[in-house]
């Protein structure tokens, strides 16, 4: 029984911990460290993105993805996302465009910088950041890694993509909305 009285103690006093420094100001606000993960990108407006080292509780509503290599980010799941109602090549390649992250200007990433990325870890990585946020109460993917449209067009009317999970890269009508495409903006 005295165990419990403790426990009950000792979690009464984080949550007013946590109050308390959450209230103080908006530098003050409880981190996650991510360690092993990636840095978090927080969409700020429909077309603004942040990416910070760490995960911030507080700011889960704002989670849009993360960077999976320092200048490529990619969209927490696969589907439609704040600011994009469809998930074709024209409409991606336009959102990534009108984007700023970081303050830099965005862009579809090339089929090459997608490829150049891949491997077993990375792969692991993504499933592990997948998970991650999922644990933190944030809706992300949970089994299909997706693909990814790239830069690369074969001709005016199809585009070339990367399959995260496999590196496989092949062509799709650009007008196509793939139920497994994950935005990835490069910047």
């Amino acid at each position: 029984m005295k165990t419990k009285k403790i426990n009950l103690l000792n979690v009464i006093k984080l949550i007013v911990m946590t109050l308390v420094l959450g209230a103080c100001c908006a530098s003050c606000t409880p981190r996650v460290a991510t360690n092993d993960t990636f840095p978090i990108v927080y969409q700020i407006g429909n077309d603004e993105f942040e990416v910070l080292p760490d995960f911030v509780p507080e700011r889960r509503w704002q989670i849009w993805g993360y960077e999976i290599t320092p200048g490529v980010i990619i969209a927490k799941k696969r589907g439609r996302v704040d600011g994009l109602s469809d998930v074709n090549w024209y409409n991606v390649e336009h959102f990534s465009e009108k984007v700023t992250i970081n303050g830099k200007e965005g862009r579809l990433p090339s089929k090459s910088e997608l490829k150049g990325l891949w491997s077993r870890a990375l792969k692991e990585r993504i499933d592990g950041m997948d998970q991650f946020l999922v644990n933190q109460g944030v809706a992300a993917e949970q089994r299909n890694m997706g693909i990814c449209w790239s830069s690369d067009e074969e001709n005016s009317r199809r585009a070339r993509y990367v399959g995260l999970s496999d590196n496989y890269s092949a062509s799709l009508k650009k007008w196509t909305a793939h139920g497994s495409v994950r935005v990835a903006i490069a910047y």
